[in-house]
């Protein structure tokens, strides 16, 4: 009877394993700086070695444009097409930008409220992605 007891115990601890929520992946942002801007504009710039990954740089600056919106209680931010906005006039990137056009910044706007006929992130949704997608990565994070 005993070894009943065991395996019900085996069987419902397993039940469980999927409730586990695993913490967040230790990814150093400590090699971005965060200029701010009035209207909640900020510009992540990367001042690491050039030798990174540029689809990894990519991603750890989305992360770190997630937690700077949220430390600033802002629920969503876009990111800014530096390329094409002029003074009085900013346009917003519809995707992120590629590996040819990183130039180690992202220019972000937050917002408290979802902002109407633009794509945007939702700050916690994405860094809990980019959380996931780093974690799943095949090699550790180093940059």
């Amino acid at each position: 009877m005993p070894r009943v007891k065991w395996i019900a115990l085996a069987l419902l601890l397993c039940g469980c394993a999927s409730d586990i929520v695993l913490p967040p992946p230790q990814i150093s942002t400590a090699e971005f700086t965060v200029a701010p801007y009035p209207n909640d504009v900020y510009l992540i710039s990367y001042k690491g070695p050039e030798k990174a990954d540029a689809a990894r740089l990519t991603d750890i600056a989305l992360l770190k444009a997630s937690q700077v919106a949220q430390q600033y209680d802002l629920k969503y931010f876009v990111i800014i097409d530096q390329a094409t906005s002029t003074p009085g006039q900013m346009k917003y990137r519809t995707a992120l930008p590629g590996p040819g056009e990183w130039n180690n910044e992202l220019l972000i706007q937050g917002f408290k409220d979802r902002p109407h006929r633009t794509f945007c992130f939702l700050a916690q949704a994405t860094e809990q992605s980019i959380y996931e997608k780093l974690r799943a990565a095949p090699e550790p994070e180093t940059l």
